[in-house]
């Protein structure tokens, strides 16, 4: 066992390290910290080229501990989310915000596994950029600007949430449509007009 020293900076007593230094802990902490602080840029540019070299060992232990530990970071989770109403609801807020089109997907999808109206290729079958890609389009009904998918047979009437369902609706026509087979809104606008 190395002989017993005192601190060079406090005057502590402190075992002789391996290296020959003699600090004691808190000094040592303080010492790197002081020596992390004035060299900043450089630990930070070593932190970034070690984590671009070990990213997928990284990612791989994340992914493990997470798997061994599902309950436990779901109670976290679950604990944050209820001490911390407020920011759940802005973070929410400013999502759909910034999402409307992904939460427009989300809610279909929800709806059509909830009615079992999911096609033969799987609740994968309309991907997200989906909602962007007919938003660009023309209504089928009335040749306005489409903002929506329409399910043309809706769900709650049959249809399947599947890319041959759904079709570029403005919002006024999708709304107005609802739950109707396309023949039926079709006579209910028809008797309204009359």
């Amino acid at each position: 066992m190395p002989g017993v020293g005192l601190c060079t900076r406090c005057g502590a007593e402190k075992y002789r390290s391996a290296s020959g230094k003699i600090y004691c802990k808190p000094c040592a902490n303080r010492i790197q910290r002081e020596w992390r602080e004035a060299n900043r840029p450089a630990v930070t540019a070593k932190q970034r080229e070690r984590y671009q070299r070990t990213k997928d060992q990284h990612l791989a232990q994340c992914r493990a501990y997470y798997r061994a530990n599902r309950a436990a970071q779901a109670e976290t989770v679950r604990a944050w989310r209820s001490a911390n109403p407020e920011k759940v609801r802005e973070y929410k807020r400013r999502w759909a915000e910034k999402n409307r089109d992904r939460g427009a997907a989300y809610a279909a999808k929800r709806r059509a596994l909830q009615l079992a109206a999911v096609c033969e290729h799987g609740e994968k079958c309309v991907p997200f950029d989906t909602y962007e890609l007919i938003a660009g389009q023309l209504c089928i009904y009335c040749a306005a600007p489409a903002e929506n998918a329409d399910h043309y047979i809706p769900l709650a009437r049959g249809g399947l949430h599947c890319r041959s369902n759904l079709v570029p609706a403005c919002e006024h026509c999708n709304k107005s449509k609802r739950a109707l087979m396309p023949d039926e809104w079709a006579s209910k606008l028809r008797q309204e007009v009359a």
